[in-house]
């Protein structure tokens, strides 16, 4: 009986601290011609500038944290809330993106050079779909409306300690919510590739869900560009150069 009540008590704090943590999620207008995101880019810089940093706090052991911009997530009614994010370089790797605190367990989602041009490229269609009024309510596969990107995960408790990883194909598209349309990021659970834990003590990773505002998005793609990660990851040209030569026609002399 005191286990039961005892138990009863912890899922009633958790679920107040999950309210009481989380902040209203920005949203995009769908409604009307040329109305402008809810929550601008001077906003979220405004907000990143009034929330704690516990990036800059406890910092991790496999990434160089940078930045912070803020993204939507589900919460464990299905409603969504607004998180901080934490741009993050793993420069051995050659991988950046974003780490989150996502329900009760932090997450870093990383992409590599190619994955971090596909999100560009996938964000521009989804404005240009925004635009011209080409979103569909009623598609049930919007989430992937723009492909899949490969990606990496890494997860834990808190986000000085994401000793867990794995790789998925993260799906790009769109989702309404709360009769607003986000650009989204879905990434189901994947394999815990984790090797210094027995095989019955691996978790999967959770099915993780992020919906941004054009202004969000818009933000996260900047921090992930190349001009702006240059400055953190050294062997960034050589990533560059390689693509290029990848892509570049071979011709014969005549």
């Amino acid at each position: 009986m005191k286990r039961i009540l005892f138990t009863s008590m912890l899922f009633m704090a958790l679920f107040a601290f999950s309210a009481c943590s989380s902040s209203k999620a920005a949203n995009d207008s769908y409604e009307k011609d040329g109305e402008s995101d809810a929550e601008t880019t001077a906003e979220i810089k405004e907000n990143e500038k009034s929330e704690f940093s516990w990036a800059k706090a406890f910092g991790s052991n496999k990434f160089t944290l940078l930045d912070e911009t803020t993204i939507n997530t589900s919460t464990f009614t299905n409603n969504i809330e607004s998180k901080t994010a934490t741009i993050a370089v793993y420069d051995k790797k050659q991988i950046a993106g974003f780490g989150s605190q996502y329900m009760l367990a932090y997450y870093f989602v990383t992409f590599e050079h190619e994955g971090r041009k596909l999100l560009k490229e996938d964000l521009q269609k989804y404005l240009k779909d925004f635009e011209e009024k080409k979103l569909d309510r009623k598609n049930g596969k919007s989430y992937r409306a723009y492909g899949t990107i490969d990606i990496r995960l890494d997860w834990g408790t808190i986000q000085s300690s994401t000793p867990n990883f794995g790789t998925a194909k993260a799906c790009i598209g769109y989702r309404f919510k709360n009769n607003s349309p986000y650009f989204s990021i879905t990434i189901y659970p994947t394999e815990n590739l984790r090797d210094d834990i027995p095989q019955e003590d691996k978790t999967m990773s959770m099915k993780l869900n992020y919906f941004m505002t054009k202004a969000q998005a818009q933000s996260l793609v900047d921090y992930l560009s190349d001009d702006y990660l240059s400055k953190y990851m050294k062997d960034l040209e050589t990533v560059q150069k390689e693509e290029k030569e990848k892509t570049e026609v071979k011709t014969d002399s005549y």
